[in-house]
């Protein structure tokens, strides 16, 4: 009887114990993924939608890997990147659509609007409204964005610019 009582009051002990521990380890991949979710929500607010080029330094590590848009790679090219875009749309904002995070990445929809009201891509001013999808996937390490894959409508943007035209065909 003194075993038995024994043997369930230690086991209870250890369940006690351990219960806590391991709920604390199975909650911590879900603590890094809502992490890098604010550090992207905090970096699109910053640099997207109140146009902080200086925020860059940051949220986008110095040597930033930048995958499938044929932009040059590195923080000092994304910060060139972002003075001209907010130059051609001053008023540009991005609304997050969807935000989904897993281990170290973290996929963004966006929604974009603004005014084209400065030159882009060599097209002077029109005024135009634009609107514009984007997915991004970012990669975060050691609390920075390092790396970026990104898909964007360019044809639509282009178009809505006047930068290209569709000739309309009978």
């Amino acid at each position: 009887m003194v075993t038995t009582t024994a043997t369930v009051f230690l086991s209870q002990i250890v369940h006690a114990a351990s219960t806590p521990v391991q709920q604390w380890a199975a909650a911590q991949p879900n603590l890094l993924e809502e992490s890098n979710k604010i550090l992207v929500r905090s970096a699109i607010q910053e640099i997207f939608n109140e146009h902080n080029i200086t925020a860059v330094d940051k949220y986008i590590k110095e040597d930033l890997i930048q995958n499938g848009t044929g932009f040059p790679e590195g923080r000092e090219a994304r910060k060139q990147y972002f003075g001209m875009l907010f130059n051609a749309f001053p008023d540009l904002h991005a609304s997050i659509d969807k935000m989904i995070a897993e281990d170290n990445l973290v996929s963004v929809f966006l929604s974009w609007n603004g005014t084209h009201k400065g030159e882009f891509q060599g097209m002077p001013a029109t005024n135009n409204p634009i609107t514009m999808k984007t997915a991004h996937i970012f990669r975060i390490e050691d609390g920075m964005i390092a790396e970026q894959w990104e898909i964007f409508d360019t044809l639509d943007l282009l178009a809505k610019t006047g930068v290209i035209s569709f000739g309309q065909q009978r």
